[in-house]
């Protein structure tokens, strides 16, 4: 549970990785698929699947969030698999020197989450916070593979 005291950070933290997370989507839908393609020579994956799987990973946090978003450890998770994916459009930014979808909301979901980061870590043991990290650098490729692939059916 939320300690009493610094309730608006604690929402903004909750509530603000998940509502930049929908503006991040919405960013990466007008170009990612062009942008795979050029960049990287993948063109298996339509624009009508990238929209299906963006807006299902969207609802998907928000209800999680909604549900679970008192339980720190699982919000942690949720958070930390958004920033690695934020963290991804960095490097490739790194990498090709140039724009790419995503990229100016990953810039703010990373501020945001280092953030969250410092009002949940004092309340979960170092440990704890390493392993649910671990948990969502781990999780959040096969979290974005599954939905491009429930995509292809929606």
């Amino acid at each position: 549970m939320w300690p009493q005291g610094r309730q608006f950070g604690l929402f903004a933290s909750k509530w603000g990785i998940p509502i930049l997370f929908l503006v991040h989507n919405v960013e990466e839908s007008f170009g990612m698929i062009s942008f795979l393609g050029s960049r990287f020579g993948i063109h298996f994956i339509s624009q009508r699947q990238f929209t299906a799987a963006v807006v299902l990973l969207t609802v998907f946090v928000f209800i999680l969030v909604w549900f679970f978003g008192k339980r720190m450890a699982f919000l942690l998770f949720v958070q930390g698999a958004i920033f690695f994916n934020a963290v991804q459009h960095v490097v490739l930014f790194g990498v090709f020197k140039q724009y790419n979808p995503g990229l100016v909301s990953a810039f703010a979901l990373i501020a945001l989450f280092l953030v969250s980061l410092s009002l949940i870590r004092p309340l979960l043991e170092k440990r704890t916070v390493r392993l649910i990290l671990l948990g969502s650098l781990l999780s959040y490729p096969i979290i974005t593979w599954t939905a491009l692939w429930v995509g292809r059916f929606l």
